[in-house]
Protein backbone atom coordinates (compact mmCIF):
# COMPACT_ATOMS: atom_id res chain seq x y z
CA UNK A 1 0.00 0.00 0.00
CA UNK A 2 1.13 3.57 -0.60
CA UNK A 3 0.71 7.09 1.07
CA UNK A 4 2.60 10.25 0.58
CA UNK A 5 2.23 10.93 4.28
CA UNK A 6 1.58 7.96 5.98
CA UNK A 7 0.09 8.20 9.98
CA UNK A 8 2.86 7.92 12.07
CA UNK A 9 0.73 5.53 14.27
CA UNK A 10 1.12 2.93 11.44
CA UNK A 11 3.36 0.07 10.94
CA UNK A 12 4.30 -1.45 7.47
CA UNK A 13 3.80 -5.27 7.76
CA UNK A 14 4.60 -8.00 5.29
CA UNK A 15 5.77 -8.47 1.52
CA UNK A 16 3.34 -5.30 0.17
CA UNK A 17 4.25 -3.34 3.10
CA UNK A 18 0.49 -2.75 4.19
CA UNK A 19 0.02 0.05 6.67
CA UNK A 20 -1.65 -1.29 9.89
CA UNK A 21 -2.21 0.30 13.58
CA UNK A 22 0.06 -2.03 15.61
CA UNK A 23 0.00 -1.45 19.61
CA UNK A 24 2.52 -3.08 22.21
CA UNK A 25 1.95 -3.46 26.03
CA UNK A 26 3.97 -5.30 29.01
CA UNK A 27 7.00 -6.12 29.87
CA UNK A 28 6.65 -10.16 29.69
CA UNK A 29 8.90 -12.50 28.09
CA UNK A 30 5.80 -14.34 26.05
CA UNK A 31 4.54 -12.82 23.27
CA UNK A 32 0.65 -12.71 22.88
CA UNK A 33 -0.69 -11.64 19.48
CA UNK A 34 -4.16 -10.73 19.72
CA UNK A 35 -6.00 -10.53 16.30
CA UNK A 36 -9.82 -9.71 16.24
CA UNK A 37 -13.02 -10.04 14.79
CA UNK A 38 -15.47 -8.38 11.87
CA UNK A 39 -16.55 -4.58 12.90
CA UNK A 40 -14.34 -5.11 16.13
CA UNK A 41 -10.79 -3.58 16.88
CA UNK A 42 -7.90 -4.07 19.29
CA UNK A 43 -9.66 -2.05 21.98
CA UNK A 44 -12.15 -5.31 21.86
CA UNK A 45 -9.62 -7.34 23.75
CA UNK A 46 -8.74 -4.42 26.66
CA UNK A 47 -10.90 -5.27 29.33
CA UNK A 48 -9.86 -9.25 29.58
CA UNK A 49 -5.80 -7.89 29.14
CA UNK A 50 -6.44 -5.50 32.39
CA UNK A 51 -9.13 -8.42 34.18
CA UNK A 52 -6.12 -11.01 33.71
CA UNK A 53 -3.19 -8.79 34.29
CA UNK A 54 -1.47 -10.31 31.34
CA UNK A 55 0.94 -7.11 31.23
CA UNK A 56 2.61 -8.41 33.80
CA UNK A 57 3.28 -11.66 32.59
CA UNK A 58 3.31 -10.97 28.68
CA UNK A 59 4.23 -8.84 25.96
CA UNK A 60 1.29 -8.02 23.66
CA UNK A 61 0.88 -7.13 20.28
CA UNK A 62 -2.13 -6.07 19.46
CA UNK A 63 -4.01 -4.31 15.83
CA UNK A 64 -6.58 -3.28 13.67
CA UNK A 65 -7.03 -5.36 10.60
CA UNK A 66 -7.07 -3.68 6.90
CA UNK A 67 -10.16 -1.31 7.03
CA UNK A 68 -10.85 -1.40 10.98
CA UNK A 69 -9.91 0.81 13.58
CA UNK A 70 -6.80 2.89 12.81
CA UNK A 71 -5.80 0.55 10.10
CA UNK A 72 -6.85 2.23 6.53
CA UNK A 73 -7.91 0.18 4.08
CA UNK A 74 -5.48 -0.68 1.30
CA UNK A 75 -7.35 0.26 -2.06
CA UNK A 76 -5.19 -1.41 -4.20
CA UNK A 77 -6.28 -5.26 -2.69
CA UNK A 78 -9.28 -7.20 -3.44
CA UNK A 79 -11.25 -8.69 -0.20
CA UNK A 80 -9.32 -11.48 0.58
CA UNK A 81 -9.00 -13.41 3.97
CA UNK A 82 -5.43 -14.93 2.69
CA UNK A 83 -4.54 -11.09 2.70
CA UNK A 84 -5.64 -11.24 6.68
CA UNK A 85 -3.51 -14.47 6.72
CA UNK A 86 -0.42 -12.56 5.57
CA UNK A 87 -0.57 -9.33 7.48
CA UNK A 88 -0.61 -11.48 10.43
CA UNK A 89 2.33 -13.38 9.23
CA UNK A 90 4.20 -9.57 8.52
CA UNK A 91 3.11 -8.51 11.71
CA UNK A 92 5.22 -11.54 13.49
CA UNK A 93 7.98 -11.31 11.09
CA UNK A 94 7.94 -7.37 12.03
CA UNK A 95 8.70 -7.75 15.64
CA UNK A 96 10.83 -11.20 15.05
CA UNK A 97 7.78 -13.40 17.23
CA UNK A 98 8.42 -17.28 17.42
CA UNK A 99 6.49 -19.11 19.42
CA UNK A 100 3.73 -17.06 20.13
CA UNK A 101 0.22 -17.47 21.09
CA UNK A 102 -2.20 -16.13 19.20
CA UNK A 103 -5.28 -15.02 20.67
CA UNK A 104 -8.06 -14.77 18.34
CA UNK A 105 -12.54 -13.88 18.27
CA UNK A 106 -14.82 -14.67 15.71
CA UNK A 107 -13.66 -13.97 12.31
CA UNK A 108 -9.95 -13.54 13.94
CA UNK A 109 -10.33 -17.41 14.61
CA UNK A 110 -10.81 -18.29 11.06
CA UNK A 111 -7.30 -15.82 10.44
CA UNK A 112 -5.28 -17.83 12.96
CA UNK A 113 -6.69 -21.13 12.02
CA UNK A 114 -5.65 -20.26 8.44
CA UNK A 115 -2.19 -18.86 9.39
CA UNK A 116 -1.24 -21.91 11.52
CA UNK A 117 -1.91 -24.17 8.59
CA UNK A 118 0.34 -22.14 6.82
CA UNK A 119 2.96 -21.54 9.47
CA UNK A 120 2.37 -24.01 12.48
CA UNK A 121 5.99 -23.58 13.41
CA UNK A 122 5.03 -20.49 14.69
CA UNK A 123 3.00 -21.19 16.83
CA UNK A 124 3.21 -21.98 20.82
CA UNK A 125 -0.24 -22.22 21.49
CA UNK A 126 -3.63 -21.11 19.85
CA UNK A 127 -7.07 -19.02 21.76
CA UNK A 128 -10.34 -19.02 19.70
CA UNK A 129 -12.69 -16.86 21.44
CA UNK A 130 -15.98 -17.70 19.44
CA UNK A 131 -14.55 -19.71 16.87
CA UNK A 132 -16.61 -19.38 13.60
CA UNK A 133 -17.18 -22.81 11.70
CA UNK A 134 -14.95 -22.89 8.76
CA UNK A 135 -17.84 -23.57 6.59
CA UNK A 136 -20.25 -20.61 7.33
CA UNK A 137 -24.26 -21.41 8.03
CA UNK A 138 -26.36 -22.15 4.84
CA UNK A 139 -26.17 -19.03 3.16
CA UNK A 140 -23.05 -17.44 4.94
CA UNK A 141 -21.51 -16.47 1.72
CA UNK A 142 -24.87 -14.81 -0.17
CA UNK A 143 -25.48 -13.15 3.24
CA UNK A 144 -22.12 -11.54 3.45
CA UNK A 145 -22.57 -10.22 0.04
CA UNK A 146 -25.70 -9.09 0.73
CA UNK A 147 -24.34 -7.17 3.70
CA UNK A 148 -21.55 -5.85 1.71
CA UNK A 149 -23.65 -4.15 -0.57
CA UNK A 150 -25.82 -2.77 1.53
CA UNK A 151 -23.07 -1.15 3.29
CA UNK A 152 -21.35 0.51 0.79
CA UNK A 153 -24.95 1.91 -0.88
CA UNK A 154 -25.80 2.89 2.72
CA UNK A 155 -23.46 3.15 5.11
CA UNK A 156 -22.62 0.90 8.52
CA UNK A 157 -25.40 2.62 9.68
CA UNK A 158 -27.32 0.58 8.51
CA UNK A 159 -26.40 -2.78 9.87
CA UNK A 160 -25.28 -1.76 13.01
CA UNK A 161 -28.82 -2.52 14.83
CA UNK A 162 -29.09 -5.96 13.55
CA UNK A 163 -25.26 -7.05 14.35
CA UNK A 164 -25.24 -5.74 17.72
CA UNK A 165 -28.58 -8.00 18.15
CA UNK A 166 -27.34 -10.77 16.32
CA UNK A 167 -23.80 -10.94 18.21
CA UNK A 168 -25.39 -10.40 21.54
CA UNK A 169 -27.62 -12.92 23.09
CA UNK A 170 -30.88 -12.48 24.43
CA UNK A 171 -29.66 -12.83 28.27
CA UNK A 172 -27.11 -10.45 28.09
CA UNK A 173 -28.98 -7.55 25.81
CA UNK A 174 -31.57 -7.67 28.93
CA UNK A 175 -29.15 -7.55 31.79
CA UNK A 176 -26.34 -5.45 30.50
CA UNK A 177 -27.84 -3.06 27.60
CA UNK A 178 -23.99 -1.39 27.33
CA UNK A 179 -23.08 -4.62 25.86
CA UNK A 180 -25.08 -4.02 22.96
CA UNK A 181 -24.19 -0.16 22.71
CA UNK A 182 -20.85 -1.01 22.86
CA UNK A 183 -21.15 -3.41 19.74
CA UNK A 184 -23.27 -1.00 17.99
CA UNK A 185 -20.54 1.60 18.71
CA UNK A 186 -18.29 -0.44 17.45
CA UNK A 187 -19.78 -1.12 14.23
CA UNK A 188 -20.63 2.06 13.36
CA UNK A 189 -17.16 2.97 14.02
CA UNK A 190 -15.76 1.23 11.30
CA UNK A 191 -15.47 2.69 7.45
CA UNK A 192 -17.89 1.63 5.56
CA UNK A 193 -15.42 0.16 2.70
CA UNK A 194 -13.74 -1.36 5.41
CA UNK A 195 -16.64 -3.30 6.55
CA UNK A 196 -17.90 -4.47 3.53
CA UNK A 197 -14.24 -5.74 2.11
CA UNK A 198 -13.83 -8.15 5.49
CA UNK A 199 -16.81 -9.05 5.27
CA UNK A 200 -16.98 -10.35 1.47
CA UNK A 201 -13.51 -11.79 2.54
CA UNK A 202 -15.38 -13.40 5.53
CA UNK A 203 -18.08 -15.07 2.57
CA UNK A 204 -15.74 -16.12 0.38
CA UNK A 205 -13.47 -17.87 3.02
CA UNK A 206 -10.59 -18.15 0.34
CA UNK A 207 -8.27 -20.21 2.79
CA UNK A 208 -7.26 -23.77 3.51
CA UNK A 209 -7.99 -24.56 7.26
CA UNK A 210 -6.52 -27.76 8.05
CA UNK A 211 -6.84 -28.66 11.98
CA UNK A 212 -5.10 -31.88 12.21
CA UNK A 213 -1.58 -30.07 11.54
CA UNK A 214 -2.48 -27.78 14.86
CA UNK A 215 0.44 -29.42 16.75
CA UNK A 216 0.18 -26.87 19.83
CA UNK A 217 -2.18 -26.32 22.88
CA UNK A 218 -5.18 -25.04 21.60
CA UNK A 219 -8.24 -23.18 23.83
CA UNK A 220 -11.77 -22.81 22.60
CA UNK A 221 -13.66 -20.39 24.55
CA UNK A 222 -17.46 -20.06 23.54
CA UNK A 223 -20.47 -18.23 24.84
CA UNK A 224 -23.42 -21.02 26.07
CA UNK A 225 -25.38 -18.94 23.81
CA UNK A 226 -23.44 -17.89 21.12
CA UNK A 227 -25.75 -18.44 17.86
CA UNK A 228 -23.31 -17.39 15.62
CA UNK A 229 -20.51 -19.59 16.94
CA UNK A 230 -22.00 -22.30 19.06
CA UNK A 231 -20.46 -24.75 21.34
CA UNK A 232 -21.24 -27.76 18.89
CA UNK A 233 -18.97 -25.86 16.25
CA UNK A 234 -16.23 -25.53 18.62
CA UNK A 235 -16.66 -29.28 19.70
CA UNK A 236 -16.79 -30.30 15.91
CA UNK A 237 -13.69 -27.87 15.48
CA UNK A 238 -12.00 -30.15 18.48
CA UNK A 239 -12.71 -33.41 17.00
CA UNK A 240 -11.25 -32.63 13.78
CA UNK A 241 -7.91 -31.53 16.11
CA UNK A 242 -6.56 -35.40 15.55
CA UNK A 243 -5.31 -37.27 17.66
CA UNK A 244 -2.29 -35.78 18.74
CA UNK A 245 -3.42 -32.10 19.29
CA UNK A 246 -7.07 -33.18 20.84
CA UNK A 247 -5.54 -34.11 24.38
CA UNK A 248 -4.36 -30.75 24.56
CA UNK A 249 -7.41 -29.13 23.15
CA UNK A 250 -10.29 -28.20 25.50
CA UNK A 251 -13.31 -26.43 24.82
CA UNK A 252 -15.36 -24.33 27.54
CA UNK A 253 -18.67 -22.92 27.31
CA UNK A 254 -19.04 -19.94 29.54
CA UNK A 255 -20.52 -16.25 29.88
CA UNK A 256 -17.07 -15.02 28.37
CA UNK A 257 -16.34 -12.94 31.28
CA UNK A 258 -14.50 -13.69 34.61
CA UNK A 259 -14.26 -17.39 33.52
CA UNK A 260 -12.39 -16.39 30.59
CA UNK A 261 -9.95 -14.29 32.61
CA UNK A 262 -9.28 -17.00 34.72
CA UNK A 263 -8.91 -19.49 31.22
CA UNK A 264 -5.82 -17.00 30.68
CA UNK A 265 -4.53 -17.74 34.21
CA UNK A 266 -3.95 -20.71 33.95
CA UNK A 267 -2.96 -21.60 30.04
CA UNK A 268 -1.53 -18.76 28.73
Amino acid sequence: MSQSNPAPYLTAVGSKQRLLYVKQLGNGENPLVFVHGLSATHEFFGPLIDAAGLTKTHKIYLYDFEGHGLSPVDSASEPSLQHHVEDLLGILQKFDLEQATIVAHSMGCLIAEAFATQHVSLFNMMVLLGPLPYMLFSGGKEIMHKRAAIIREAGVVAVAVAVAEAGTPADIRNKNPLATSLVRLSTLAQSSEGYASASISLGECDVNINPRQFLFKTLMVVGADDKVAPPMAAGNLALELGEYTSRFSQVWATDMSMKTCMLFRRWC
